[in-house]
């Protein structure tokens, strides 16, 4: 058995009382949070995909189609379909894929 002076049993019921202060304050603002963190990926997915749309264009422009080129337009268009659907790890993989295939051909400069 352990015995408290009445200054621990003080110490612990205020850290007791500062513990329960933060879980409220977390469980208060867990839905704000929740919905800056969408509004933040659903941005982030946008500038993908227009970044995405701009390197295409510049490909397709170009008058010369090599296999290499068509199979980077492919996989940037791959990238856009799975970028601009919901953020589930199926599609980031995909994205991650097609993106890191473009990038080779020095698509983004």
């Amino acid at each position: 058995m352990i015995f408290l002076c009445r200054s621990s049993a003080v110490c612990l019921c205020r850290m007791l009382q500062m513990l329960k202060c933060v879980e409220q304050l977390f469980f208060r603002h867990s839905l704000l949070v929740s919905d800056a963190v969408a509004h933040v990926t659903q941005h982030t997915a946008f500038l993908v995909v227009s970044t995405v749309e701009r390197a295409k264009r510049g490909v397709a422009s170009d008058g010369r189609m090599t296999q290499s080129r068509v199979d980077t337009l492919a996989a940037m268009a791959a990238a856009e379909a799975a970028v601009a659907g919901p953020p589930t790890h199926d599609r980031r993989t995909v994205a991650r894929i097609c993106l890191s295939l473009a990038a080779q051909n020095r698509t983004f400069r």
